[in-house]
């Protein structure tokens, strides 16, 4: 079960890059795109999935197999072999998928055109409530994904996430957990909801290239910030795993945001993470 995990994890970004739009990748083996549309919101991830000989997965710059993850079976990395790399990428008005470099397929759609298909797809029972519906849309508008999946005997590219919008997580009466409208199959326990809502019912967090901030129920409070070399000296005088400390100056380069809202709370309106 081990090793078909990280091909669930494979699939799923794919998956989740026919939803929202991505930047052209650097990587010599592709051919340029046109600029992304700007939006109003600036959203991007890219990432780079690596594939090697052994069957070890690296995913933005960690080696999975240092984590415990096990290896790929041999017939997943065969083909991962022979495929060579695989590019997604989507804009606010296409999505195109290429392989070596060659063109695959390309999906140019609108955002009138996204909303007749989900209207489609509701006559054949496929139906998204309505809130949901309309984050996939706030997200498909203003955000860049940029997803490669390839095979190398290297270490994959650092993971490179700036997500100005904020991830809505909602806790429910009942302690269950929601991430953009999306009910998780977790729960937090009622004494231990019961304790959190003491300190209040909404919270913001905002994680910028290093600078922590928060606000609990629109109040601010004290902002952390990281120092590089400080984090370098520690990782060093841990002596962490090299796949491990690599991943520190891509997380000290991200920004990501993350908005909770608890039983009786509401989202902060407009609010956005830097």
């Amino acid at each position: 079960m081990k090793r078909k995990m990280p091909v669930l994890v494979i699939i799923a970004i794919v998956v989740l890059s026919l939803y929202v739009k991505l930047s052209t990748t650097a990587y010599a083996s592709q051919p340029s795109a046109e600029p992304p549309v700007q939006a109003t919101d600036s959203n991007s991830a890219t990432i780079d999935i690596v594939v090697n000989d052994a069957g070890e997965l690296s995913i933005g710059g960690v080696n999975l197999s240092k984590l415990g993850v096990g290896s790929l079976d041999s017939q997943v990395t065969t083909i991962a072999k022979n495929l060579g790399s695989i590019h997604l990428m989507s804009q606010a008005q296409e999505v195109t998928v290429d392989v070596q470099g060659t063109q695959i397929a390309k999906i140019d759609w609108s955002a009138d055109s996204r909303t007749n298909a989900a209207t489609l797809a509701s006559r054949y029972g496929v139906q998204l409530q309505p809130g949901v519906q309309s984050r996939i849309e706030e997200w498909v508008s203003t955000t860049t994904l940029d997803v490669t999946a390839r095979f190398a005997n290297e270490a994959s590219k650092p993971l490179n996430i700036s997500l100005s919008k904020f991830l809505v997580v909602d806790v429910q009466p009942n302690g269950q957990l929601a991430i953009e409208n999306i009910p998780l199959a977790a729960a937090i326990d009622s004494t231990a909801l019961d304790t959190i809502k003491m300190g209040g019912t909404n919270a913001t967090v905002c994680w910028n290239k290093g600078k922590l901030t928060a606000q609990v129920d629109g109040k601010d409070l004290p902002t952390i910030t990281l120092n590089p070399d400080g984090i370098s000296m520690i990782t060093n005088a841990l002596n962490l795993d090299p796949s491990v400390a690599g991943a520190t100056p891509a997380i000290l380069g991200s920004k990501l945001g993350v908005d909770l809202s608890l039983p009786g709370g509401t989202h902060a309106a407009g609010a956005t993470c830097g």
